[in-house]
């Protein structure tokens, strides 16, 4: 499956990574996301994803300082289970 920019918004949070700066001063911003996220995405395992992720993010930043905090939540939605 492929990750669309506004499952970015509904299924997986993010905070400050699309703001993630290259030595360049380039920012890492949402097509880099959607990359790392379709990269990453194998349909079961956050753990792996958001690790994934982050390193994706890591590698496009390198030895940049960090200027602000990076935070990510990732949520399964199991549409098939009734509450």
């Amino acid at each position: 499956d492929k990750w669309r920019s506004d499952q970015i918004e509904k299924q997986f949070k993010v905070s400050n990574f699309r703001e993630a700066t290259s030595g360049e001063k380039e920012l890492y911003g949402n097509d880099r996301m959607l990359e790392a996220l379709e990269e990453s995405w194998n349909g079961k395992d956050l753990q792996v994803l958001l690790k994934d992720v982050r390193n994706h993010v890591d590698g496009f930043v390198g030895d940049e300082p960090q200027f602000d905090d990076l935070t990510m939540l990732a949520l399964k939605i199991n549409e098939e289970d009734e509450i």
